[in-house]
């Protein structure tokens, strides 16, 4: 069979395989641990899930 495998077939398998190693592999670059700490007030610590919530939830108001 690989003796008839044209070039079109190998391209095919060739994109397939890029896309599931480039899907799988940035996905667990950008999976981050949400237990770590994000920051040390003190002997207060903030852990990152925490810090993201109120971050993201806060309303950015300019004062002029």
């Amino acid at each position: 069979m690989r003796k008839h495998a044209g070039w079109g077939l190998k391209v095919v398998l060739s994109v397939i395989i890029v896309t599931f190693v480039f899907f799988f592999g940035f996905n667990k670059v950008n999976e981050q641990n949400l237990d770590s700490v994000a920051l040390v007030v003190g002997s207060q610590s903030v852990p990152l899930s925490q810090f993201r919530f109120f971050y993201e939830n806060q309303s950015f108001q300019e004062s002029w």
